[in-house]
């Protein structure tokens, strides 16, 4: 018993010579994506992708990784590879992406669980009946509400003026920003990758220091406070690097899980109830469907996606008053993607500021009440949301500002008195326990 079954392996490097000696060739994403950050935003497509798409024959393969260009790149590769179909060629597109599936393909092919599922014509299908197919339930996209019209004017839960950051070279990566999240509402930051925006949430949330500007939370000063403080303080963090910042991939399910609940009657004089704790961590297995774990499977055995929703799970569980989720849907499929957007709408529809930073324009205009574009470390626009205001936020990302579109500039927001710390608080486990997104597990003692 506890012996694996074996599985076959297949030797990567053999298949990739093998195709090199064929008529095959293998466009990967991710392998363009390591080069993203050296490109000017609107250079072509092209030149992010190996140059074997210039082979006059073969089979290209495209594989989804993290690279998500601008609108205008994603149009070009669109256009891209149907040229190459239309010059004679087999492509085979591998992605999570919808849009794209529908933008590019003729026909598309759905494979759930190792299975063939479905295939069909494109030009008769619409992302919900794909995803549906591929989730195996129905699956709904878009905005769960309309935005309001006019919002009260609300004290900021968490508010930055003139921030600069630097990175570890000395360079400025968030150069003077002032920003106001508001209760009850999903701000969202668009931008090409590696214009600030990681260095601007890391800041937030207490991981990167700051050179100058000042962060408040509730109307207290926690410009210079860890993040364990801030997170006492009821700040909660889905990191853009799920496995370098937001687990520990040695450790159990369990272990992840509790590191966020220190202070909890998880632990008894510093040590794990060990008992408990894997019974709480049952329980929000269950209800936010980690699928292929159990308390003690270790967190780097399960897939992407899974690992983003022990991350999900745990900082949620917290009851937060601020959210910043960076890059919240990377790399995870259609299923777990529709489930993390609709924790993050139950976090604004409870009360919370919600930050959420996304290369994946899509994924801002589903989830955000605004938009504010960076660009070289500030932000230079804001926008409702609306697919009729794509092509102005795609040229704000690349720099080209239109005069309606700038930003307002920021005024720090009223103050209130210091959040009090919630040092303590109390674990509960029903087995009988409602969906995510309802009720916490894990609340403030009384």
């Amino acid at each position: 018993s506890g012996l694996r079954p074996r599985m076959p392996t297949v030797d990567v490097r053999a298949v990739a010579a093998n195709l090199e000696k064929s008529a095959f060739t293998v466009v990967d994403a991710r392998a363009a994506n390591r080069y993203a950050g050296e490109v000017e935003p609107m250079d072509p497509v092209a030149g992010h992708i190996p140059g074997a798409l210039n082979r006059p024959n073969g089979l290209n393969l495209a594989a989804d990784g993290r690279f998500k260009p601008p609108q205008e790149l994603r149009a070009e590769f669109s256009a891209l590879l149907r040229g190459l179909a239309a010059a004679g060629r087999t492509i085979i597109l591998i992605t999570h992406k919808l849009r794209e599936v529908l933008a590019v393909a003729d026909r598309y092919t759905v494979i759930r669980l190792g299975r063939h599922v479905a295939d069909g014509a494109t030009a008769s299908a619409t992302e919900e009946e794909i995803a549906t197919l591929m989730v195996g339930r129905e699956v709904r996209f878009g905005r769960s509400a309309p935005i309001p019209d006019a919002r009260p004017a609300v004290t900021p839960a968490l508010s930055c003026s003139d921030l600069v950051v630097e990175d570890d070279e000395g360079h400025v990566r968030v150069d003077g920003v002032s920003l106001d999240l508001r209760p009850g509402e999903i701000t969202g930051i668009a931008g090409v990758e590696g214009n600030g925006q990681t260095e601007l949430v890391r800041a937030l949330a207490g991981l990167q220091a700051t050179v100058s500007g000042v962060v408040h939370m509730v109307g207290r000063d926690i410009t210079h406070d860890p993040p364990a403080a801030r997170r006492t303080a009821g700040m909660a963090h889905i990191p853009e690097d799920r496995l370098v910042d937001g687990v520990a991939a040695a450790a159990t399910v369990t272990d992840n899980l509790a590191g966020g609940f220190l202070w909890s009657n998880l632990f008894r004089r510093g040590v794990l109830r060990t008992g408990l704790a894997r019974t709480w961590a049952a329980s929000l297995i269950r209800r936010y469907d980690v699928r292929g774990a159990g308390p003690r499977t270790k967190v780097g055995s399960l897939s992407g996606g899974n690992i983003q929703k022990v991350v999900v799970a745990r900082e949620l569980e917290s009851d937060p008053e601020v959210l910043l989720a960076a890059q919240p849907s990377r790399g995870v499929d259609v299923g777990a993607m529709e489930f993390i957007h609709s924790q993050l709408r139950a976090r604004r529809d409870a009360g919370a500021a919600v930050l959420v930073v996304s290369a994946d324009l899509s994924e801002l205009l589903a989830l955000a009440d605004r938009i504010l574009v960076m660009y070289r470390g500030r932000i230079v626009a804001e926008f409702a949301p609306s697919e009729d205001l794509v092509p102005r936020i795609g040229l704000a990302m690349a720099g080209a500002t239109d005069e309606r579109d700038a930003a307002p500039s920021t005024v720090p927001g009223q103050t209130r008195p210091p959040a009090v710390a919630r040092h303590a608080t109390q674990v509960s486990v029903d087995a009988t326990a409602p969906e995510a997104g309802a009720s916490s597990f894990v609340r403030p003692a009384s």
